[in-house]
């Protein structure tokens, strides 16, 4: 108890120098500040999420045009392989292509412009556009398998792009399954599955314009088709968890599925029957038609439903993160309109008592002893009113007592004086006025105290300085003065006044939910008096806000063990040193505290026995050897975690600490 008043002394002395007014607001501002210093990372976080979907929906407005060129530069490719190997009938449709691909280059253009310096893909894409424009104006003049190699390391670059810019934009981080899926569909498997096709596309266009096929075409062929095996497998195992996660599109997923099969099978059938047997039976013209349905199905699914849902979910997801910053502000703005109306219920409802308090001590300074002072509430104050009235019915009935006594008094003189002779009456009236006379004395300088003793802590009352200690000196004269009245009275009497003393008492079993760094705050502030004039210090790394739902009374005891363990053994030989609190969450489940000091460490025969019953190294300094296995066994049993330590000798130690953040 001595320790809690040390503790509490400058808070209490604050106190005392403020009016009420002043110190309902300096809590006030105080709790305000507390609110919105927790409330600021909450709103910060959020904040950082919608940025981050917002990041992500720049990325995907980058992406689509990009998969749209991809798209019409694989369309040019096998045009190209075509009319190169000698399918003239294809020149005016590549010629039409080729004016496509330069408007999906205009469509970047302005996607670029307007995303891409936040991207960082400006430098990027004008190196594309370069290759672009080279392939354009001399693509005609190359070799078949030159122009598609040249066609194919413009794909690639520009799908390195889409791929960068998955990665700047965070849409390879998105942290939400059914996005995720969406976005590893748009910006990989499905556009470098359709790659892979087109690459067929283009090569089988050419062997069968040039209808000639060596050993290593073949084994190029064959490895590209197992390479689109594996890569469509791949693709469809994403699909079938974006089925899973976005029931919303499941059946088109299905559907897709299916369809894209069918026409890659289609595409795979004329490689393996027609090409790699070198039959060269199916028309180039044909063999485009087929394979290009089938790449443009994908590209098709990939603008009209993959891209519009991911879109669709980013934005759903900026709304929700929007709608809980606005539902913690408003819960922030209630919470404090609730306080302060609470507050301001408090001061008034104190006010009231005090004022109450303070008519009825005007009143008994007065003489009236006998209207009670009736007190609205149910607090502390109540037992002060109780004292009062307790009090002045004590003072009434002694009063009564005396001028009783006063009549019985002159009733027996009056007898005297009727039956016994006037010189009886001279021997027995003076023995009887001098024993009346002291307690009448004593009783008129007792009232007179009493009544100074009023007027004192009625003036402290109005003047709203009221202390414990006031109160305390007040009733011990009151209870004197009683006394004294009692004592001239002939009557044996107690005047009994007790002040309920207001104990809070934190039941440290209690689970709730508590943040970490304010418990720790706790613990310090416990044994600062016990720290203080050490010559080590402590430092802390334990993020705000971090809350854990579990038992704070134990995971308390736990720490200040530890702290004691390092001021009794880590720094009993140094001069100086650190403690240290480190503290951060793992995988979202679990709490990692490691306790750290650059004491004096422990040999490893030592941190062997650390938490073994009654192990100790300062037996006959006091220590009991059972700190840390009370510890370690409430980290266990209570807290559902663990409790280790590592140590060298004259390196320090470190205890680890890792509990569930919500305990079993």
């Amino acid at each position: 108890m001595r320790k809690l008043k040390m503790l509490f002394a400058p808070a209490v002395t604050l106190m005392l120098r403020l009016k009420y007014p002043y110190k309902f607001a300096a809590i006030g501002v105080l709790a305000l500040a507390e609110i919105l210093y927790l409330f600021y990372p909450f709103a910060a976080n959020l904040q950082r999420d919608i940025d981050t979907a917002r990041q992500e929906l720049a990325g995907l407005a980058v992406d689509k045009p990009l998969l749209v060129l991809v798209q019409k530069v694989q369309q040019h490719r096998g045009l190209s392989a075509a009319v190169v190997g000698g399918v003239t009938a294809l020149g005016a449709e590549r010629a039409a292509k080729q004016v496509e691909v330069q408007a999906a280059v205009a469509a970047v253009d302005g996607a670029v412009a307007e995303h891409g310096a936040r991207l960082n893909v400006v430098a990027r894409w004008h190196k594309i556009k370069e290759h672009w424009t080279s392939l354009r104006n001399d693509g005609m003049q190359m070799s078949v398998d030159a122009n598609r190699v040249a066609h194919t390391d413009l794909i690639k670059e520009l799908l390195q792009m889409v791929t960068q810019v998955g990665d700047t934009s965070l849409l390879i981080l998105d942290p939400d399954a059914n996005s995720y899926y969406l976005m590893a569909a748009v910006t990989h498997h499905l556009p470098g599955t359709l790659e892979l096709l087109g690459q067929l596309r283009a090569h089988g266009t050419g062997v069968l314009a040039t209808k000639s096929i060596d050993d290593a075409g073949r084994t190029s062929f064959a490895g590209e088709v197992a390479v689109l095996y594996a890569k469509r497998e791949e693709l469809e195992a994403t699909l079938n968890k974006i089925e899973a996660t976005s029931p919303q599109v499941a059946d088109r997923v299905y559907d897709f599925r299916a369809q894209f099969r069918n026409a890659t099978d289609a595409t795979l059938q004329i490689v393996r029957e027609d090409i790699l047997n070198a039959k060269f039976s199916t028309p180039p013209a044909l063999y485009v038609a087929k394979t290009t349905a089938a790449i443009d199905l994908g590209f098709e699914y990939v603008h009209e439903v993959l891209s519009p849902l991911l879109q669709e979910l980013l934005l759903a997801r900026i709304d929700r993160f929007q709608q809980q910053v606005w539902r913690g502000a408003m819960l922030v703005l209630a919470f404090v309109l609730v306080f302060s109306y609470l507050a301001a219920g408090v001061y008034l409802a104190v006010m009231s008592s005090i004022r109450t308090l303070q008519d009825g001590a005007d009143r008994m300074a007065g003489g009236d002893l006998t209207t009670p002072i009736a007190l609205q509430t149910r607090d502390e104050l109540l037992g002060v009113a109780a004292s009062f009235n307790h009090m002045g019915a004590q003072l009434s009935q002694r009063t009564d007592q005396l001028h009783q006594t006063g009549a019985t008094l002159l009733q027996v003189q009056a007898e005297y004086d009727k039956d016994h002779s006037l010189a009886v009456m001279a021997a027995i009236v003076p023995a009887i006025a001098h024993d009346l006379n002291t307690p009448i004395g004593n009783i008129n300088l007792a009232a007179t105290a009493l009544a100074e003793r009023l007027k004192k802590f009625q003036d402290a009352v109005a003047a709203g300085a009221v202390k414990r200690s006031d109160l305390s000196d007040f009733l011990v004269a009151m209870t004197e003065g009683v006394g004294i009245i009692e004592t001239a009275g002939m009557r044996a009497g107690d005047l009994a006044v007790h002040l309920k003393d207001f104990a809070v008492d934190q039941v440290s079993g209690r689970r709730r939910k508590f943040a970490l760094d304010r418990l720790l705050d706790e613990v310090l502030s416990t044994m600062a008096p016990t720290l203080r004039g050490v010559s080590w210090r402590i430092e802390r790394q334990v993020p705000a806000g971090l809350e854990l739902d579990s038992y704070p009374g134990p995971l308390g005891q736990v720490l200040l063990n530890l702290v004691q363990n390092a001021a009794v053994h880590a720094f009993a030989a140094k001069a100086d040193g650190v403690l240290s609190f480190e503290a951060n969450a793992i995988d979202h489940e679990r709490l990692r505290l490691v306790v750290r000091d650059n004491g004096c460490g422990m040999a490893p025969e030592t941190a062997a026995n650390v938490f073994a019953p009654f192990f100790t190294t300062k037996l006959e300094q006091g220590g009991s050897g059972v700190g840390l296995t009370y510890a370690q066994r409430l980290v266990r049993d209570t807290l559902g975690g663990s409790l280790r330590v590592e140590s060298q000798l004259g390196q320090g130690t470190a205890f680890t600490l890792e509990i569930p953040l919500v305990a079993p």
